[in-house]
């Protein structure tokens, strides 16, 4: 005998009861999720744990490129801090071989900050 699936909608409907049952401190509201969620979810799981894209793209049977808008979406919540943190995260240089570079192709040193 073939497993019966269980319709897309009844798992809708379980995610969405269970978001009921935590409450709104997760951040979001039971019309927020569906079943369709958990294919993003896990998808972007998948990536946190540095799971090579392409290896996402077989497990989600993705066709196109598709899965990147969900893990742009997915993702845009855990990347808020990260343009502070690059920008304040060490000293860095905007041309690392300046040495190597005549001084007359330089920019000024008040057009560009330099470190």
């Amino acid at each position: 005998p073939t497993p019966e699936k269980t319709p897309p909608r009844h798992i809708t409907a379980a995610i969405r009861d269970a978001v009921k049952y935590f409450g709104t401190d997760l951040g979001f509201l039971p019309d927020d999720v569906s079943a369709r969620s958990l294919r993003a979810a896990g998808a972007n799981a998948l990536l946190l744990a540095n799971v090579d894209t392409n290896i996402i793209r077989l497990i989600g049977r993705w066709k196109s490129d598709e899965m990147l808008r969900y893990l742009h979406v997915q993702a845009a919540p855990l990347m808020q801090d990260y343009a502070r943190r690059m920008v304040t995260g060490g000293e860095y240089n905007l041309l690392p071989n300046a040495q190597l570079v005549p001084q007359a192709l330089l920019p000024a040193h008040d057009a560009v900050p330099m470190r």
